[in-house]
């Protein structure tokens, strides 16, 4: 940590859902910094860094990941990237924060849990909408039994896709995206759901 208590922010990834993430940094500085950004793609760094303080800028974000220079990482890579990541994080003891999925497949979630529980690392997805004042105040009714017991719920979300391979980039490819809308853009109904589902538990049912 920065000596001006400060946790210093290496984003892993310039593409367009990291400059919401540096938004958010930018929002609080007293409590985070962005002190390096990583992409293959130099000119998409620089611009995502554009007039920010001064940020380092690597190629390669197990370089990144070796210096000094920061305390955590935020991990803003397509799908298939995600789990390789957070394992080279954790191992280079860094604390973590990662678009969702967090991994692909089985194997990986172990990789991933393991290299973790062994680094003693924080690891969080970014569920953003967890945190919408609208959520907040679902579940703050639902745990204050101002709602009654809930039989049924019902979510929906939009996320625009032209289903065209040539123009979806990563998204066009399977064993990118590991799946179809439910693990895009169904993740996030998923697990809003799952979230005010359990926010009356420790409340006795009604008979």
């Amino acid at each position: 940590m920065s000596n001006n208590g400060r946790i210093r922010i290496g984003i892993t990834g310039g593409g367009s859902i990291a400059r919401s993430h540096l938004d958010g940094y930018l929002e609080a500085p007293e409590e985070a910094t962005v002190t390096a950004i990583a992409d293959i793609d130099l000119d998409s760094a620089r611009h995502l860094a554009g007039a920010s303080s001064p940020v380092r800028l690597f190629r390669d974000y197990r370089e990144m990941l070796a210096s000094d220079i920061v305390d955590a990482v935020d991990i803003c890579l397509p799908h298939h990237l995600h789990a390789e990541a957070i394992v080279a994080a954790a191992q280079a003891g860094k604390h973590v924060l990662s678009e969702k999925p967090l991994c692909l497949t089985i194997d990986e979630a172990h990789a991933v849990q393991q290299s973790v529980a062994k680094a003693g690392i924080t690891l969080m997805c970014s569920h953003n909408q967890l945190f919408l004042p609208a959520v907040a105040t679902a579940r703050r009714l639902l745990r204050d039994g101002i709602i009654g017991k809930v039989y049924e719920a019902r979510t929906t979300d939009s996320f625009y896709n032209d289903l065209d391979p040539s123009t979806m980039g990563w998204r066009g490819h399977r064993w990118m995206i590991g799946g179809g809308a439910l693990i895009d853009s169904g993740y996030h109904p998923t697990y809003l759901l799952l979230h005010l589902s359990t926010a009356n538990r420790s409340r006795s049912s009604p008979c």
